[in-house]
């Protein structure tokens, strides 16, 4: 059966998908967009069901329309399963995780109504993505990639998350747990050699991350990034201590580690990076854990993913994402 408009549901994303919160998006989907139930998936973790097997189902069946109710990973996942460039499909994006920054930045809507009006008005614009190299396939960072302590906390997290989802409370709440650890116990630190745009530095750090919007999970990165600039934004740590974890995290969550040099490099933005160590370095991508690995390249490709946003696009300087987990209004 071909669906020009296909919908992936991720029944697990925030706090997870009540029957009652299903039963109130199928009701949404059917008057807004008229999409059947036929052409609405629920995901799994692997296997047919995940998001990216759906979304390179919806893509071979001709679908003009992949629309990912979920979080960053869950639209990290679904981009995955689509072979790009193809201007004849659009993603749009129903904010439901833990983050949701590349909705955010996008300017959708928090509340669920909104945001399909804003994709049955059919207004898009296309983003940037970075592509992971050396992982076999092409693999698209939409939003973040990072390497060391930032890494290690999402891999922890993601341990966690089950037991909260489970009770239904909110997935932020699995990120507690890993921040205690490092708080109590040596943040590790990494020799890494950082290759940015054909300039070279070596630095001992806790963590890298490099992102294609202004802010993602760990705080605000560069208030000037944009999605379709061609360019993806670098923040470096360098030693953290463990008993100022806390204090570093909330000056990064406020953007103010900007005025801290000796603790953090200059904010810089490239087109291609590559990052070595002598050890295996812990890594994530949009909050996906990644294998560890000695040597990590990035690049980055103008406009490869059209995506349904309002336009014009509104201005956005401050980190609003996990808040749009607790606003329940999304959900009337």
């Amino acid at each position: 059966m071909s669906c020009d408009t296909a919908v992936i549901v991720n029944v697990q994303a925030g706090a997870g998908m009540t029957r009652w919160k299903l039963a109130h998006l199928m009701r949404q989907l059917n008057r807004i967009l008229s999409v059947p139930k036929s052409c609405v998936w629920l995901t799994r973790e692997t296997g047919e069901s995940s998001a990216t097997s759906l979304a390179s189902f919806a893509q071979s069946r001709g679908a003009k329309a992949v629309i990912v109710f979920g979080g960053d990973g869950t639209v990290h996942q679904a981009v995955n399963g689509l072979k790009l460039p193809d201007p004849s499909i659009s993603v749009g994006i129903v904010p439901c995780g833990t983050a949701n920054v590349v909705a955010s930045c996008l300017g959708m809507p928090r509340n669920v109504k909104a945001a399909l009006e804003v994709i049955r008005a059919g207004m898009t614009r296309k983003i940037d993505l970075g592509i992971l190299e050396g992982d076999g396939l092409p693999r698209y960072a939409v939003s973040t990639l990072s390497v060391g302590l930032d890494a290690m906390i999402n891999e922890l997290a993601h341990r966690v998350k089950p037991l909260f989802r489970k009770y239904h409370l909110p997935s932020i709440l699995g990120y507690i747990p890993p921040l205690l650890r490092y708080t109590l116990n040596e943040v590790p630190l990494y020799d890494v050699a950082v290759k940015k745009d054909g300039l070279v530095f070596c630095e001992r750090i806790s963590f890298l991350a490099v992102t294609n919007t202004p802010w993602y999970g760990g705080g605000l990165v560069d208030r000037t990034a944009k999605l379709d600039d061609g360019l993806f934004n670098m923040i470096c740590a360098r030693k953290i201590r463990s008993r100022d974890l806390p204090w570093w995290m909330f000056q990064m969550w406020q953007g103010n580690h900007i005025y801290y040099p000796k603790v953090f490099l200059p904010c810089s933005s490239f087109s291609g990076l590559s990052i070595s160590s002598d050890f295996p370095l812990p890594a994530q991508i949009d909050g996906q854990i990644l294998p560890a690995r000695k040597n990590i390249a990035i690049s980055v490709v103008p406009r490869l993913l059209q995506v349904f946003a309002p336009l014009p696009q509104p201005e956005r300087t401050k980190h609003s994402g996990w808040g749009c987990f607790f606003d329940m209004s999304r959900f009337r």
